[in-house]
């Protein structure tokens, strides 16, 4: 028995609907397990505080973790404190944060440093490593003044 020209046209109609109602069903439930991610992610980005102070540690020159050769870092960093700070209290804490990037960067090797996140881990990691040792004192952020590797 051959099938009717209508009932062709109202077989292919329904698998339309039903395959567009299956592409809208897929897309809300997608639509909604991302949403949450994207909101949380705003949220970071409105914590991040502008600093009022912004203190230069100076240059350093560091050994990098590379082994046997002998590779140099020679790295200027600023730290950009929430609060408003007097130089000269900020300034006695600069043996503890020296000491913390020296910590940290000496454990880096050329090739660590080189990728291209490489800063920004260093900065997250130096982040974490200083936060913690000056007392009354909020960092924002850290900012390489400069940075030559050789």
């Amino acid at each position: 028995m051959k099938p009717n020209g209508k009932v062709i046209i109202v077989a292919g109609a329904v698998s339309v609907v039903v395959s567009a109602g299956a592409g809208i069903g897929a897309s809300l439930l997608l639509r909604s397990r991302t949403a949450p991610a994207a909101a949380h992610a705003e949220e970071k980005k409105v914590e991040k505080k502008t600093p009022a102070t912004i203190h230069p540690v100076g240059e350093m020159v560091i050994n990098l973790a590379d082994s046997p050769d002998m590779r140099y870092l020679k790295i200027s960093i600023a730290l950009g404190i929430v609060e408003k700070v007097e130089d000269a209290e900020i300034k006695a804490y600069d043996p503890i944060v020296k000491d913390a990037i020296i910590k940290t960067v000496s454990r880096k090797s050329f090739s660590e440093l080189r990728r291209p996140n490489g800063i920004d881990k260093v900065k997250k990691e130096l982040m974490e490593s200083i936060k913690g040792q000056i007392p009354k004192m909020e960092i924002a952020e850290i900012y390489v003044e400069g940075f030559a590797m050789q």
